[in-house]
C-alpha cells in the first residue's frame, strides 16, 4: 500500500509538503513543477488518503445522515442519489435513516452525535412528532439542514419553487378548457404543502375563478390515501374535471379509483402530478407530471452541511433548475 512517506521520498519533498496537496491546502506555497510531480505521482501510485487517519486528527467522523420519512418513496430515491454524489465530493459517507425508526430510540442519536459519530444532518420535514424529537436531539450540535420543511429557528430550511409548480400544474389544465379543478394536497401547514397550494389558487384567480376550500382534500404521499382522497373530492364536488395532485404515489391512488369509478382519464377527468418518476412514465394512462429538481435539492443539502460555516437560519430556495412540464397522457381538452 503506498503511503504518503513513499510519494515524497520519490518527489523529493517532505511528507507534510505531500499531505498538503492531497488535502488541497491552498496556504501552502511550493512551485507549479513541484505541485505537477507529486501530483503526477499521485495518480501514477494510485495513491487513497486514509479517510479513517484522516477523521481522527480532525475529530471528524466523515460521516453524514440522511433522515426521511418512507425510504421506499422513489421520489427519496432522487434526492438520495444527488446527496450521495454531493457527500463523495467532500470525502463523506452518507447513511439514509428511516424516521420512524431513529423516532424510537432518539437517545441513541443523541449519544452517537454527542459521540462525534455524525458530522452533519439533513431531515426531510414532515412535520411530525419525530421530527421535533430528532431536531432537538440534533439542535446547535451539527450542522442540521431541513428538506422542504422545518423549524427556520432552528436550521436552513432548503425549498424547491413550489408555489411555481403548482401554478404551472394549475394553469396547464386551464388552458385546456377545465374551470373545475380540485387539489389533492400533501398534509397541511407544511411550507412546500401550502406553497403548492398557492400557485393552485394563483392560477385560479387569474382566470377570474374563485378557489373552493371543498375541492382541497390533504393525503398522504402513498397509493391508498390518493384513492381515499380524490372519493372525497368526488363526492364533495362532483362536476370536477380535472385535479392537480401535489405527489405523484398519490396521483397512482387518484388513476386507480377514478378506474374503479368508471371515469376515463383524460376523457372524463384529467389528472396532474407534481414530481415525476419512472412510475408515472410507464403506468397507464402514462402522468403529465411537473418534474422538480429532487437530485439538485438533496446535493445541495449536503454542500450546506458541509460548508464548514455557520448556516444562517433563512428559507434557501433552489430556482435553477425550475420546475419543467412532462405532457403524457393524462390531461386532455375539456
Amino acid at each position: 500500500m503506498v503511503t504518503i512517506t513513499d510519494i515524497s521520498r520519490r518527489a523529493g519533498v517532505s511528507p507534510s509538503v505531500v499531505s498538503r496537496i492531497v488535502n488541497g491546502d491552498e496556504k501552502l506555497r511550493v512551485s507549479a513543477d513541484t505541485r505537477a510531480r507529486v501530483e503526477a505521482i499521485i495518480e501514477e501510485t494510485g495513491y487513497k488518503p486514509n479517510v479513517a487517519a484522516r477523521s481522527l486528527r480532525s475529530s471528524k467522523s466523515g460521516l453524514l445522515a440522511l433522515v426521511v420519512h418512507d425510504v421506499a418513496n422513489p421520489v427519496y430515491a432522487e434526492i438520495i442519489a444527488g446527496a450521495q454524489s454531493a457527500a463523495s465530493e467532500y470525502g463523506k459517507v452518507l447513511l439514509v435513516g428511516e424516521a420512524a425508526s431513529i423516532g424510537s430510540s432518539v437517545t441513541q442519536l443523541e449519544s452517537l452525535i454527542a459521540g462525534g459519530g455524525v458530522d452533519g444532518l439533513v431531515l426531510q420535514g414532515a412535520g411530525t412528532e419525530l421530527d421535533r424529537s430528532i431536531e432537538h436531539a440534533v439542535s446547535r450540535k451539527i450542522p442540521l439542514v431541513f428538506l422542504q420543511s422545518g423549524d427556520i429557528n432552528l436550521a436552513p430550511v432548503l425549498s424547491m419553487d413550489d408555489k411555481v409548480a403548482g401554478y404551472m400544474a394549475t394553469e396547464h389544465l386551464l388552458n385546456r378548457g377545465h374551470k373545475k379543478v380540485g387539489c389533492i394536497t400533501t398534509k397541511r401547514g407544511l411550507q412546500f404543502s401550502e406553497a403548492r397550494l398557492e400557485g393552485w389558487k394563483m392560477a385560479l384567480l387569474e382566470q377570474g375563478i374563485q378557489p373552493d376550500e371543498t375541492c382541497v382534500i390533504p393525503a398522504d404521499p402513498n397509493h391508498a390515501s390518493g384513492y381515499l382522497a380524490v372519493k372525497q373530492l368526488f363526492e364533495a364536488s362532483p362536476e370536477t374535471t380535472a385535479v392537480v395532485v401535489s405527489n405523484v404515489l398519490s396521483a397512482v391512488g387518484v388513476l386507480a379509483y377514478l378506474a374503479d369509478s368508471g371515469k376515463s382519464v383524460p376523457d372524463d377527468v384529467s389528472v396532474i402530478a407534481i414530481n415525476d418518476t419512472d412510475v408515472a412514465e410507464y403506468i397507464r394512462p402514462a402522468l403529465t407530471s411537473i418534474k422538480m429538481p429532487l437530485h439538485t435539492m438533496g446535493a445541495e443539502a449536503v454542500r450546506l452541511v458541509c460548508a464548514g460555516k455557520p448556516l444562517d437560519h433563512s428559507e434557501i430556495k433552489i430556482s435553477d433548475p425550475s420546475p419543467i412540464l412532462i405532457e403524457r397522457s393524462s390531461v386532455s381538452r375539456l
